[in-house]
């Protein structure tokens, strides 16, 4: 089962030579179940007050819920990168899907 949110599902809370990290936690399925929800993922979810951290099984999959909408920051205007960044985007010529070219 595919996991995210990292390579370690246990740590030992230690620091420096002392840490020790291990993936311990599992998700099991088969192949029938599988077929069933083709969608499922594993998320490996912060651990909080554990040395363990939690896995979740989701079976319809990540969903984006909502659009994530541009918001500008005044503060831009008077950042020279800024201003040189966005001086070449403009005057660089549009190749390909003009879509692709938007951030």
């Amino acid at each position: 089962m595919p996991l995210k949110g990292g390579p370690f599902t246990w740590n030992n809370k230690r620091t420096d030579e002392a840490s020790i990290l291990k993936k311990i936690g599992i998700i099991f399925f088969n192949f029938s179940w599988n077929r069933k929800f083709k969608k499922s993922l594993g998320i490996i979810e912060p651990a909080l007050g554990s040395y363990h951290n939690p896995l979740v099984l989701l079976t319809k999959g990540l969903k984006r819920r909502f659009k994530k909408e541009f918001k500008f920051e005044s503060k831009w205007l008077f950042d020279q990168e800024c201003k040189e960044i966005n001086e070449n985007e403009w005057t660089s010529p549009m190749i390909g899907n003009k879509r692709a070219k938007m951030h």
